[in-house]
């Protein structure tokens, strides 16, 4: 299992959208964007509430 390592800037940044419940676009490799509310991150995933 690897370290969720909080520190990074990327985290967050995705942890203060969280809190703020900000709606973000997130754009998938393959060209796909999906909007929503992201609800939670851990270091596989992403939940985003549309």
């Amino acid at each position: 299992m690897s370290e969720f390592e909080t520190g990074l800037p990327s985290i967050r940044q995705v942890q203060t959208y969280i809190k703020d419940k900000q709606e973000v676009e997130l754009k998938l490799v393959t060209n796909d964007l999906l909007a929503g509310k992201i609800f939670w991150q851990d270091p596989h995933c992403i939940c985003l509430l549309d």
